[in-house]
C-alpha cells in the first residue's frame, strides 16, 4: 500500500483535497477542449481534402515550371 508522509496539517488527505479542488476548477476548460468522434472525423476529412488540393496545386506548379524551363531550350 502507499505510504503518504503527513503534510504540514498532519493529514495527507488535506493535500489530496487541495488537488481535487484544483482539478474541479479547471474541469470546464478541459471539457471545452474535448472533441467528439464525429468532430474529429470531420476535421480529418477536411484536412485530407486540403492536403489533396495542395498536392494538386504543387503538382500543377511544378509541371508548369518544368514546361516553362524546357520551352527555353527549343
Amino acid at each position: 500500500m502507499w505510504a503518504f508522509p503527513p503534510t504540514q496539517s498532519g493529514l495527507p488527505a488535506a493535500k489530496l483535497d487541495q488537488h481535487a479542488a484544483q482539478v474541479e476548477l479547471i474541469r470546464p476548460t478541459v471539457a471545452a477542449l474535448e472533441l467528439s468522434r464525429s468532430k474529429i472525423a470531420t476535421w480529418a476529412s477536411l484536412g485530407f481534402a486540403v492536403a489533396v488540393l495542395a498536392g494538386w496545386v504543387v503538382e500543377a506548379a511544378v509541371k508548369w515550371a518544368v514546361g516553362w524551363v524546357l520551352s527555353h531550350f527549343q
